[in-house]
């Protein structure tokens, strides 16, 4: 084996006689799981804190891989995952087969240090707390036969002039390429329906497509299609519209004034980055906020935008309670970020926790007429995000077109931005900080424009 080549700094003699010191006791117990956590506690001691990158980030799960001392190695996933998922998704990776063929065979312990979902931080990140070791030794050896075939296969994909051409699979699923390989699928085709969870699911999608059934015109009929699907389909074919009145005015009936329309941009990194959180924690870091006091009333607006070198989670707390009072009615479009979020920050902050929890009663849902089907245009395309329905109801209105902006046109590149803010210049800090703030006003202004609608609709 080539350590060297692996692992360019040579290891001390101290490091050496510490290694010999680790063979000759791990070898003396026949018991393997015994020492999987006092390794994992002690290893730094025994090394001097001497620990070798090998590679960083994986393809089907961000991995990186670490050999301390040369006797055991741990798998450290990027998010915090199953061990089956984890170590799916190295077997498909090439630099992990290579690194899987010249060293795992050779090591005495595999370790897999997925997160630990239930750590909280306080002070400084305790890596002991943040990570749950498991001892996957079996599991790897078990998948070490395939990995020559895998590494010729991948070889050969690499070295060729060509394109492989491979079929979609279950495998292309949130695959970064699939725009590039679906490209010369016809628009719109059976992968363009709605649906991802268990209902009607890309798994559902790839067996229709198997079937050879791909374009609209080819799905209709097809049994495995539930109403949103239907929908999609006649709704390109036929130009089907549903406009349920009565439903949408008992809607509307539960919204009283003054309304205030909110959205939070967050973060939810799997390394807590603020005291009180937990990894993949709701984060909150801005808001907008466009509220009208009564009916025929002036529209106003207010926003939030932290600073990412400090926590933003207590200014953006205390500004909120200033500006939403109590008693009013707080419009969202899709609650399943904005009331659990605003629940954390009830929970980190106990003398605001009236005051938002009182917020967080009042929410009400505007996606809940599209959901429910009360208002359906073709345009929709089954879909009842903001991103299908507002482009639907106002079709060709630059002002309300997120692809006018800069910078930022989606909740994930707002997200980014706020993480990479902190190291920018000056200039280029406060550029990107003005378009995050358009950015999340037209998501509140979106919402104000389709509740009007709505209006406008439920009384012609």
């Amino acid at each position: 084996m080539r350590f060297r080549r692996l692992f360019p700094l040579p290891a001390s003699p101290q490091d050496k006689g510490a290694q010999a010191e680790c063979s000759e006791q791990d070898h003396g117990q026949p018991q393997r799981q015994g020492r999987v956590i006092p390794g994992f506690r002690n290893v730094g001691r025994r090394t001097g804190r001497r620990s070798f990158p090998v590679f960083g980030k994986g393809l089907d799960a961000q991995v990186a891989l670490y050999a301390i001392a040369v006797w055991t190695i741990y798998i450290v996933p990027f998010l915090a995952c199953n061990p089956e998922i984890t170590l799916s998704g190295l077997n498909c990776d090439r630099r992990f087969q290579i690194c899987f063929r010249k060293i795992l065979a050779h090591l005495p312990c595999d370790i897999l240090m997925h997160i630990n979902g239930t750590y909280v931080r306080h002070g400084d990140l305790d890596i002991h707390e943040l990570f749950t070791p498991v001892d996957i030794t079996d599991k790897v050896r078990a998948k070490l036969p395939g990995v020559n075939d895998n590494l010729l296969r991948i070889q050969a994909a690499i070295s060729g002039k060509a394109e492989p051409n491979i079929d979609f699979s279950l495998s292309c699923q949130k695959c970064v390429f699939w725009q590039y390989c679906s490209r010369n699928l016809p628009k719109p085709n059976v992968f363009d329906l709605p649906g991802t969870g268990s209902a009607f699911s890309y798994k559902h999608k790839l067996a229709i497509y198997k079937d050879g059934d791909i374009v609209f015109s080819q799905l209709r009929g097809r049994p495995e299609l539930r109403e949103r699907q239907i929908l999609s389909v006649e709704g390109v074919l036929d130009g089907k519209t549903i406009l349920r009145k009565d439903k949408i005015r008992a809607f509307l009936r539960t919204l009283t004034y003054p309304i205030y329309f909110l959205d939070y941009e967050g973060i939810n990194p799997p390394i807590p980055p603020y005291d009180g959180t937990r990894p993949h924690h709701q984060t909150p870091f801005q808001y907008s906020l466009h509220w009208i006091e009564r009916e025929g009333g002036e529209l106003h607006h207010a926003e939030f935008l932290g600073n990412p070198e400090v926590s933003p989670l207590r200014d953006l707390a205390e500004q909120l309670c200033r500006d939403i009072p109590k008693d009013v009615c707080v419009i969202v479009y899709n609650d399943t970020y904005e009331k659990p979020a605003t629940r954390q920050l009830a929970e980190l902050f106990p003398d605001l926790a009236d005051h938002l929890l009182n917020i967080c009663d009042h929410i009400k849902d505007l996606m809940i007429p599209f959901k429910n089907l009360d208002y359906y245009l073709p345009a929709m395309m089954g879909s009842y995000s903001i991103k299908y329905v507002l482009p639907a109801l106002y079709p060709d209105d630059p002002e309300l077109n997120y692809h006018n902006l800069t910078d930022v046109h989606k909740g994930t590149e707002a997200s980014a931005a706020f993480m990479h803010m902190a190291g920018m210049p000056m200039e280029e800090r406060e550029e990107l900080r003005k378009n995050m703030l358009k950015y999340c006003c037209l998501d509140t202004y979106a919402m104000v424009k389709v509740w009007q609608k709505l209006i406008e609709i439920s009384e012609n």
